[in-house]
């Protein structure tokens, strides 16, 4: 990279389809440590349910919602590691035949497996798999869209713990609740919302409002090429630190935009919405 390159911008170009590097946006193959850690709802609601000693955890949406980000935060903060150690784990441990330990081996759990993408198996060996996790005291967590979630759990060599499991899953349609009984968790990434939340809150808001900070720029400061440089410009076009009211005024645009978006069905998930913010800026 040159040395005056600002690094965040070579991030963001990762979210741009036709840069060769864009496979980094995909947390296994993230290799950058400034990753951006936004505290959704459903990563507190699985901070808390595993605090509260759920023995299952099913994370379900489209591609892109972010489960396996979900579950390397997980790692972070329920089970102690580093971030590097996490995205390890990520990539060694979590096919779900492996028990992840909590780092501090003075905390008495039975651990943790965690199934980063149950559709890198066959429905009848995830199955099997699932059901071999079964075990008291430990807690498992299963990542999966909704189709394969539902043909793995119905499939022939599906036992007692997937019954259970899918009975929860329909559930969870039925009556709008997580959970039922503490003890399973669905957690439908399909509706988690960009553009909703109060006081310029969205994930929407939070995650230009990181992307445009000054400690983000700083780098550019002294270049030579600033005043003629697009990419600042649409960086102070969006950075309320820079124009507070006029920037206001167009992330209030892209919110509804989203919000729009949203309530005519369309799913936005974050890495679209990563995507979209890359682009234009």
């Amino acid at each position: 990279m040159p040395e005056n390159q600002n690094p965040h911008v070579r991030r963001m170009a990762r979210f741009l389809p036709f840069d060769p590097s864009h496979d980094q946006i995909y947390e296994e193959y993230q290799v950058d440590s400034d990753t951006l850690n936004l505290d959704t709802v459903a990563y507190k609601y699985v901070i808390g349910a595993a605090s509260s000693k759920a023995h299952s955890i099913i994370l379900t949406g489209d591609a892109g919602h972010g489960k396996t980000h979900l579950c390397r935060r997980f790692i972070e903060t329920h089970l102690g590691y580093n971030e590097n150690e996490a995205r390890r784990i990520i990539n060694e441990a979590c096919d779900g035949r492996q028990v992840i330990p909590h780092k501090n081996k003075a905390e008495p759990s039975g651990g943790v497996r965690i199934f980063k993408d149950i559709s890198e198996f066959s429905p009848e060996i995830a199955a099997e798999l699932i059901e071999n996790s079964n075990i008291e005291n430990s807690l498992t967590i299963i990542c999966a869209n909704e189709g394969r979630l539902r043909a793995v759990l119905a499939s022939r060599n599906a036992g007692e713990y997937c019954a259970e499991l899918l009975k929860s899953f329909g559930a969870c349609f039925g009556e709008g609740k997580a959970s039922n009984d503490g003890r399973v968790h669905i957690v439908n990434l399909n509706h988690q919302s960009v553009a909703a939340g109060r006081d310029n809150h969205s994930l929407a808001d939070l995650a230009l409002r990181d992307w445009t900070s000054g400690t983000r720029w700083r780098k550019c400061i002294d270049c030579d090429s600033r005043d003629t440089c697009p990419i600042i410009r649409n960086r102070e076009m969006l950075s309320e630190k820079v124009s507070l009211e006029a920037a206001a005024t167009r992330k209030s645009k892209l919110r509804l935009l989203f919000a729009t978006l949203e309530r005519i069905g369309y799913v936005i998930t974050i890495r679209d919405m990563l995507m979209a913010f890359a682009y234009l800026l």
